[in-house]
């Protein structure tokens, strides 16, 4: 219920420092009148004048002892219980330091739209899963091998120890790392508690999605982009209300309300998606490892490519590396081989864009009917395009980068901003006729 201040009333004076979502030094110091002084809990959002304004703040702190002359009032009271707790208005202090922002501003990231853009908000249940039907049937019971008996037996002993531990799961592809994070989960959940799985993108995980769906069916909420406010709001309360008790999402997701967090988990934790680029910006990776260390709990990270900050921090001793370095079905690690172009090319003396080697396994492949992926960073035909005599290279106008040569459209093209123009027939500096293409993209491999 919306409690809102009376003007008759004998005001008892009490300062309360409120969080402002919107570039500026917070927080504002407010006087909370009298009838409004049993209802106000820290977490809570209130309705105040700021400038020529009434904007929402959140309230983070009741008993400000700022020094202020003339504090304008509290108008009202939006919620009777806090949406965020001491933990989460910690994290947000936390992040609007670290990463420059103001408080209201981080806040921003842990509370969810619907909240945002609603005075009063009506609570409802709403389905965000499928049928359990669909899903949670024959959940197969792998057998771990050797490496992954160890690693369980280690994260269990740091689940046990109720203290924050930073583990960073190097595991190849296809090296079982899914499996330990299910089993260290169901751990976590015997405990009463609850955890949240990080991965870079919902919908380039799949395979986890449904593995995660097949065994936590009934505690499981899946946050993605797809959600409407709406639809996010309703999940966000039910994470909240220990409903559901594992969350599987994206970025946003390490702030998710869930209720007695006992367990982190960040898989492909290299991943540039965990950075958010647009203010009040955060790393999903920094803002794990914090809500770990304020909850005292352990702070998984898995991947076969770890980020250089990782590797670096794992030498210091500063993270504990768990290895799997065999693939749970016995197959072997595909072969890679370097090969060095420019020798092959010292050898023919003349360009060479596929080499010996690599065309002898391509004509053994088509051979036995097998197949063929070719992979090149470049687009076009050819890459870099100047003068044989004056040596003027075409660049962008607008971008400052070379222009890249089609030859189906016999054009050259700006891969920035989609700047195009017509193959010229002489240098427009010297007027010389020869021009001379090189580098090498898919159009001149695939030709």
């Amino acid at each position: 219920m919306v409690k809102t201040l009376s003007l008759f009333q004998e005001e008892k004076v009490q300062l309360v420092d409120v969080a402002i979502p919107y570039p500026v030094e917070d927080p504002f110091t407010y006087e909370l009148p009298t009838e409004l002084q049993a209802d106000l809990q820290a977490g809570c959002r209130v309705r105040i004048p700021f400038k020529n304004r009434i904007i929402t703040g959140y309230a983070v702190g009741l008993e400000s002892r700022r020094p202020v002359n003339h504090a304008k009032k509290v108008l009202e009271i939006l919620d009777e219980q806090p949406v965020l707790t001491d933990h989460q208005l910690r994290l947000a202090k936390w992040i609007s330091q670290y990463y420059f922002s103001s408080w209201g501003e981080a806040i921003s990231n842990l509370v969810p739209n619907y909240i945002k853009k609603k005075n009063k908000i009506q609570r409802s249940k709403s389905a965000s899963l499928d049928p359990p039907s669909a899903f949670a049937k024959h959940v197969k019971v792998t057998q771990l091998n050797e490496e992954q008996t160890q690693a369980l037996k280690r994260i269990k002993a740091l689940i046990d120890q109720d203290q924050f531990a930073e583990v960073f799961l190097f595991g190849v592809t296809g090296g079982g790392k899914s499996e330990l994070y299910i089993r260290a989960i169901e751990e976590v959940l015997a405990r009463g508690k609850s955890a949240i799985c990080l991965v870079p993108e919902i919908a380039l995980t799949e395979q986890l999605k449904y593995f995660f769906i097949q065994h936590f069916h009934a505690e499981l909420e899946i946050l993605h982009s797809k959600l409407t406010d709406r639809q996010r709001y309703d999940a966000w309360e039910k994470i909240k209300r220990g409903e559901k008790r594992v969350v599987l999402g994206a970025r946003s997701a390490v702030f998710a309300p869930a209720l007695n967090l006992g367990l982190i988990i960040m898989d492909e934790e290299q991943e540039g998606s965990y950075k958010q680029d647009q203010t009040p910006r955060y790393h999903a990776r920094e803002a794990a490892r914090w809500r770990a260390q304020d909850l005292k709990i352990p702070f998984l990270m898995g991947t076969a490519t770890p980020s250089l900050e990782s590797m670096h921090r794992i030498s210091l001793g500063e993270i504990e590396r768990l290895t799997l370095s065999k693939r749970v079905d016995g197959r072997s690690m595909p072969e890679v081989k370097i090969i060095d172009l420019k020798q092959a090319q010292d050898a023919v003396k003349k360009t060479v864009i596929i080499s010996t080697a690599l065309q002898a396994a391509m004509e053994h492949a088509l051979k036995t009917k097998g197949g063929i992926l070719i992979m090149l960073n470049r687009r076009g035909f050819s890459t870099h395009i100047r003068c044989a005599s004056c040596h003027l290279t075409f660049y962008c106008p607008h971008c400052a980068v070379a222009l890249t040569f089609h030859q189906n459209e016999q054009e050259l093209l700006c891969h920035y901003c989609n700047y195009r123009l017509p193959i010229p027939h002489a240098c427009p500096k010297c007027s010389h006729a020869l021009l001379k293409f090189s580098g090498v993209g898919t159009e001149k491999v695939e030709s």
